[in-house]
């Protein structure tokens, strides 16, 4: 592990720890130096990656400081799984990657990310969907492509709108996505289910329901 790596992670623990509790100024860039036994730009890189993950800020000529929130620990291994929510524990996102991706948009794109753009979506990344699914022998026109706020929009559209073959049933795996079936309830929208186990979805009972049933589509997880 390099330098500043060790340094960030110490800093990481002591903010946990309530060391550094929210609103508290770190000690100077000189100071950690002499403390950490090493140059002003290891510490200064040890600092940016911290504020990088918005853990920390800087006020210019004055240092920087723990930012005000709840810094989120990783559970023990002792710790009991809760089934009764929907939401994933925090720590099971790559909550990283993702704010390098968001940061490293913002800084390519800069403002066009905060216009409003086109009712499709943003064209960059409808593209880059397109190439996505056709390396899953996916192919689609990019005038085919929406891209929605996330999977409830996409999914309320989709039950909404007229289909092709005028199918009124949606057909969902059960256990399924319990907001979207809230959802139906709420429109009225009729709904029937097939059981998945651990050995998958049976094929001829899938069959035998698209033959009988008006289906609209099916949404499976």
């Amino acid at each position: 592990m390099l330098k500043y790596e060790t340094i960030y992670h110490s800093l990481l623990q002591k903010i946990q720890s309530g060391d550094f509790p929210s609103g508290a100024k770190l000690p100077s860039i000189r100071g950690l130096s002499l403390e950490y036994i090493c140059s002003k730009s290891t510490i200064i890189s040890a600092l940016k990656r911290l504020e990088e993950q918005h853990i920390i800020y800087s006020i210019p000529k004055s240092g920087y400081y723990v930012v005000e929130h709840q810094v989120f620990k990783e559970p023990r291994s002792t710790e009991g799984v809760d089934f009764a929510t929907s939401s994933p524990t925090w720590h099971a996102f790559p909550y990283k990657d993702f704010q390098q991706c968001i940061n490293k948009a913002i800084d390519t794109y800069q403002e066009e990310l905060f216009r409003y753009g086109t009712p499709k979506g943003f064209s960059l990344l409808i593209a880059e969907a397109k190439r996505l699914l056709e390396s899953y022998q996916v192919f689609a026109k990019s005038e085919q492509i929406f891209i929605t706020s996330g999977v409830q929009q996409a999914l309320a559209l989709l039950s909404m709108m007229p289909f092709p073959n005028n199918g009124s049933t949606i057909l969902v795996e059960q256990p399924s996505y319990h907001l979207y079936m809230d959802m139906l309830k709420t429109y009225g929208i009729h709904a029937i289910g097939i059981q998945r186990t651990a050995q998958g979805i049976d094929l001829e009972q899938l069959e035998k329901i698209f033959k009988e049933e008006e289906v609209k589509f099916f949404y499976t997880m």
